[in-house]
């Protein structure tokens, strides 16, 4: 929802749905953990999580050390973007930031959510993001740091990303 007040404790009055769950996309079921930015260029950022659950039967997913979430689907990391903060919103049709294919060590490997971001001087993008997995002890989420030269990405992992390297949401226990 894009709500509105005069004074930072309210009241607040909704003026519009920002972005809704799309059917059939990565995104169709739940929009979750929005936060809003102001990228370098002027654009208005509204980074979010979405999920499309879409297994048909109830799963054990830390069991199987799958990627699921609830019964099914895998949270995933997207931006909207708008010249307004009154919009209209557009997004990026595929997210920015999934699971880490990778596997252990790394505890990322079931879902991603929760994104913060920060802008370098440059206009690069920094990502923290809370990453889950049952891989090598991962009992609990982490956080995990992903960068991309521009907001639209290709964002990569810190400390090798999508090689053998692996991620920063590792398990430190």
């Amino acid at each position: 929802l894009h709500a509105i007040a005069t004074a930072p404790q309210g009241p607040f009055v909704v003026k519009a749905v920002a972005i809704s769950p799309r059917p059939g996309q990565w995104d169709a079921d739940t929009l979750s953990e929005p936060s809003v930015y102001r990228a370098p260029d002027g654009t208005y950022l509204l980074f979010y999580m979405g999920l499309n659950d879409t297994k048909a039967e109830p799963f054990d997913c830390m069991e199987h050390d799958v990627a699921c979430r609830g019964i099914g689907g895998e949270r995933k990391i997207g931006v909207a973007f708008s010249s307004s903060l009154d919009g209209p919103w557009e997004r990026l049709p595929e997210p920015l930031l999934g699971r880490n294919p990778l596997g252990a060590p790394n505890c990322d490997t079931h879902d991603v959510s929760n994104p913060a971001v920060t802008f370098t001087p440059n206009g690069s993008v920094i990502m923290a993001f809370k990453g889950e997995g049952a891989s090598h002890g991962c009992t609990s989420g982490v956080m995990g740091l992903a960068t991309a030269p521009h907001w639209r990405g290709p964002y990569t992992r810190a400390y090798g990303g999508d090689t053998s390297e692996g991620s920063m949401a590792q398990w430190m226990g």
